[in-house]
């Protein structure tokens, strides 16, 4: 069970980064109001050096359960890979919501998916 927990955990990191590329080709800093106010060329740079940071930590979770050493880390990835989904649900109704596209839709219900099964196995971390 515990490859099982490691593909499906890997699995999520992907599908969040594929989400990622998804996000800056649908210019997704457009949905977020407080980013507004600045320019478009601004919006994009904070958007991407926000990237660093969450790559950064998507890779340190990945190793935490490559080694299965942080379980409560492991869990809240797994939640909000679940609320992620859930946000992306309520932004349809949203003017600003850039992501129309069933293949987004798909990719970001995949991770929750993930992050469902896994937290059923959590028995087995």
């Amino acid at each position: 069970m515990r490859e099982m927990i490691l593909l499906l955990s890997t699995l999520s990191v992907l599908l969040i980064f594929t989400h990622e590329y998804d996000a800056f080709h649908h210019r997704e800093w457009k949905m977020f109001r407080f980013l507004r106010r600045f320019s478009n060329q601004t919006q994009y740079f904070i958007f991407l050096y926000a990237h660093i940071p969450l790559t950064l930590f998507l890779l340190y979770y990945l190793w935490t359960v490559v080694v299965f050493d942080n379980i409560i880390l492991w869990i809240v990835m797994n939640v909000l890979l679940i609320i992620h989904f859930a946000i992306h649900v309520v932004a349809l109704k949203w003017k600003s919501n850039v992501f129309h596209s069933i293949y987004s839709f798909i990719i970001i219900g995949a991770a929750a998916i993930a992050g469902i099964i896994n937290l059923c196995l959590c028995g087995y971390y």
